[in-house]
Order: structure tokens, then C-alpha cells, then sequence
């Protein structure tokens, strides 16, 4: 059974481990995402309340952690924002769901086109970005 609850200080090395298996030799040889991990939890600007992890059938296989941010204009004003990061899946269960199919995130096609109705209309068509999105999401070496 998949299930997303809040991590617990038990979780802490594995989802440590789980991110540092998720990023490694991914940007640069080896990774320091696992250690930003680390240390965030730590940092005033984390939110406990919003650092989840991802169970499939009892073991954790993912996270997702949030932390409070700032973001400034060109004239120096600044909006307090979140920002989300990092996020780690498993390499064994990365590319195995898409939105649509993730038992959390499940979105009926008929309310969403509801929704749609009593917004401004708009086209939809096709876009070659979408097909680059397609490919780059649906490729993987092994």
C-alpha cells in the first residue's frame, strides 16, 4: 500500500540515504544533496509540517521537504514564499507513476473540466514542447 505521512526523526538516515542514492553522479560526480538534507532540518527557515515521506507497502522509497523563502524584485522588495526541495524517489520506483496515476494526487478529468468552465477559455493544442517534455520524461538509459 503506498502512503504519504510525515517523516519522523527514525526516518532521518534513511532519507538520507534514499537522496543520496536518488542524486548521485546525477549533475556531478557523486552528489551533496543528501547532505543539504542533512542540515536543512536543522535550518530556523525549515517546516517541520511540510516534510513528507513517500511508504510503498511499509518502507520508505521517497521525500519531499519544504522550507520558507524569500523572493525580490529588481527595486528589492521581497515576498515570503516556500520553496519545495529536495525531492528524492528511490531509483527502483523513479518513472513508475505519472500525475494522473499517483493514488494521492488522483484528478477526474470531468472536474477539472468543470473548474475549466468558470475560468477564462483558452485553446488547447499542441506544442512541440510537449513532445520534448514527452520524450525527456519517458526515456531512461538502463
Amino acid at each position: 500500500m503506498f502512503q504519504i505521512r510525515n517523516e519522523e526523526e527514525r526516518d532521518y538516515p534513511i532519507v538520507e540515504e534514499i537522496t543520496r542514492k536518488a542524486f548521485y553522479n546525477m549533475y556531478i560526480p557523486g552528489c551533496v544533496e543528501h547532505y543539504l538534507v542533512h542540515i536543512m532540518r536543522g535550518h530556523e527557515d525549515f517546516i517541520p509540517e511540510l516534510d513528507f515521506v513517500a511508504e510503498l507497502d511499509g518502507r520508505v522509497i521517497g521525500n519531499i521537504m519544504y522550507t520558507k523563502s524569500r523572493l525580490a524584485d529588481e527595486q528589492g522588495e521581497e515576498k515570503s514564499i516556500l520553496t519545495f526541495g529536495s525531492v528524492s524517489i528511490l531509483p527502483e520506483h523513479q518513472r513508475k507513476w505519472t500525475y494522473s496515476d499517483s493514488p494521492v494526487m488522483a484528478v477526474s478529468e470531468e472536474e477539472a473540466c468543470r473548474y475549466d468552465d468558470g475560468l477564462e477559455k483558452m485553446e488547447k493544442r499542441k506544442q512541440p514542447s510537449q513532445e520534448e517534455f514527452y520524450i525527456l520524461s519517458h526515456s531512461f538509459v538502463e
